[in-house]
């Protein structure tokens, strides 16, 4: 590759802090607000210009929980409930809707006095042997640095982590890929009433999902409160149209990658999510293969509209809302930390002594390269640990992880990735790093038992 000279210059720093934490997801939303809620002065740096990553700009609008998971995440599920802006009935999998979150992530974050950094994107680090001084970031007033006490990387692929020189994994051993990721988008104007009588008609058409009976589901989607309804797959319609039209190698692969086509409600009527894209092959820290896989991603989603409106009793006069801004990424880089969660470690039922979040979720890999997806459950009525030692990046004395990019396996990381998780590890790393910025302690030096007592979640 050609490259070009460019010269060193001086970088203000626009901000110091106690915590610093990078990513304003799942994970760092729950980093940040128990950070400041600690007392911690706290800042959050976001890449894009709204909070809450891929529950909101990437419109996995639903909040996939177990019932381990307790504080910042029942807490934002408890005030979206109150403008009727999710559906908490419908429990483990709640729908939520992405402009209401947006705005009271914002109202919750500025209510803790959190310095918030939007359309700032991490591009490297200042480190000192050992420590980080300063994340360096990008935006529309060019390079500068923040600099902290402690830091959490929340960036989902690890991006503070990699530019400070920690150590990381991708994907499978194999060819270094990771779960597929999925493109998520939103049809609006749909008309339930005839997709339920066209189901009621045609059963065969839910392929099994859950085992739910079509009268179950609309008694669901009817119910007060209404709950989560997970509908869709169309197998047999599928599988009937593929035989008698002349698609296209690439729209028969688009229609069975998933096993189907699957779609849930939202909080606003007549909303369906779609969770039916898949993208194969993509490294998703390269940008050129990312770009590539969002105009992909897009152009699936209006192919898979299309098919729906066509021939789906319900979606004729329907239309596609919104794509998704981001990429669904499942998997990217996964950091190195004192301890690597397993695949045994999740399907055993590990517990640890520095313990600092429980949950429940199976392994769930999507084909990094075309159809099928390897789910395994856990044992009924069983949780897993996640240790602190995985949230400490290892050879950095100031520096952590919160979400996917923790320090897990391959297999670990897809039963350990979900919003849910993902908002309850993040306020286990913030809160562990207020309490070691508040006492000037190193992170390895925070006294578990007194954390654990700390963490609504544990």
């Amino acid at each position: 590759m050609d490259t070009i000279k460019i010269d060193r210059k001086k970088v203000n720093i626009v901000e110091k802090a106690d915590v610093v934490v990078a990513g304003a997801g799942p994970a760092g939303i729950g980093a940040a607000l128990a950070a400041a809620r600690k007392g911690a002065r706290t800042v959050i740096l976001e890449r894009e210009f709204a909070l809450g990553g891929m529950m909101t700009t990437g419109l996995m609008s639903k909040i996939a929980i177990s019932s381990y998971i307790k504080g910042i995440a029942r807490e934002i599920i408890k005030k979206l409930e109150e403008q009727n802006m999710s559906l908490p009935a419908g429990e483990p999998e709640i729908p939520i809707d992405p402009e209401a979150t947006k705005h009271l992530l914002d109202n919750m974050l500025q209510k803790e006095k959190i310095n918030i950094m939007l359309g700032s994107q991490v591009t490297g680090a200042i480190k000192e042997n050992n420590k980080i001084k300063a994340a360096v970031i990008e935006n529309k007033s060019g390079c500068q640095a923040v600099m902290g006490s402690k830091f959490i990387d929340a960036t989902g692929d690890g991006d503070l982590s990699k530019f400070s020189g920690a150590n990381f994994e991708s994907g499978r051993k194999k060819d270094g890929l990771g779960s597929a990721p999925t493109l998520m988008f939103r049809i609006f104007n749909v008309d339930y009433e005839k997709v339920f009588e066209y189901i009621k008609e045609h059963p065969e058409d839910l392929g099994g999902y859950r085992d739910h009976t079509p009268e179950e589901l609309y008694e669901k989607y009817y119910g007060s409160p209404q709950e989560y309804t997970h509908l869709g797959r169309f197998p047999a319609l599928i599988e009937k149209l593929i035989a008698q039209n002349d698609y296209s190698e690439w729209e028969k692969r688009i229609l069975t990658q998933r096993d189907g086509i699957l779609f849930f409600n939202q909080p606003q009527p007549n909303h369906v999510l779609v969770n039916a894209t898949r993208i194969t092959g993509t490294d998703c820290v390269n940008a050129k293969q990312l770009s590539e896989a969002m105009i992909e991603g897009r152009k699936q989603a209006h192919f898979i509209h299309s098919f729906l409106k066509k021939h789906v009793p319900g979606f004729e006069n329907s239309f596609i809302g919104d794509t998704a801004e981001q990429m669904g990424v499942r998997e990217s880089r996964r950091i190195m930390g004192d301890y690597m969660l397993t695949r045994d470690d999740v399907l055993e039922a590990s517990h640890f002594e520095d313990a600092v979040l429980k949950h429940s979720g199976g392994i769930e890999i999507h084909n990094p390269q075309g159809q099928g997806t390897e789910f395994v459950k856990t044992k009924p009525g069983s949780y897993y640990e996640i240790p602190y030692r995985s949230i400490l990046v290892k050879g950095f004395s100031n520096l952590m992880v919160a979400g996917r990019c923790f320090s897990a396996s391959h297999s670990a990381l897809s039963a350990s990735r979900s919003i849910g998780f993902c908002l309850g590890l993040g306020e286990s790393a913030g809160t562990a790093a207020a309490v070691a910025a508040n006492n000037s302690q190193k992170l390895r030096n925070v006294d578990i038992n007194s954390l654990q007592q700390q963490l609504a979640s544990y």
